[in-house]
């Protein structure tokens, strides 16, 4: 008996061997994607992620330049908890509700 007779019995070996490859699918979802990636630059939803995308790469780039965190930049030595906590739930508070919204309008 051959040590790997068992893994090609094995149902998952089986199941993996079965499933269909990347190479097997259609170019569909390759159109589809690049069907809606050139509807001319996009909405302002996608202007705006791209702004914050650089937004985020210059304050990385800032912080390693000057090795100083965002806040010590701006004169902030050490930020006070309360401001800690208020700007902690401002955000959770947004999220959650974006995230109730963009839930609530698909029909």
């Amino acid at each position: 008996m051959a040590p790997f007779s068992v893994l090609r019995s094995s149902p998952v070996v089986a199941a993996a061997a079965a499933a269909p490859s990347f190479s097997g699918m259609s170019s569909h979802g390759a159109k589809q994607s690049a069907r809606q990636g050139s509807s001319g630059g996009g909405g302002p939803d996608v202007w705006l992620g791209r702004a914050a995308m650089v937004g985020f790469a210059s304050a990385i780039a800032v912080e390693v330049a000057t090795g100083k965190g965002f806040l010590q930049n701006l004169g902030v030595a050490s930020p006070a908890p309360t401001l800690a906590l208020v700007v902690s739930g401002l955000v959770v508070g947004l999220a959650v509700f974006f995230l109730l919204q963009s839930g609530g309008s698909q029909d």
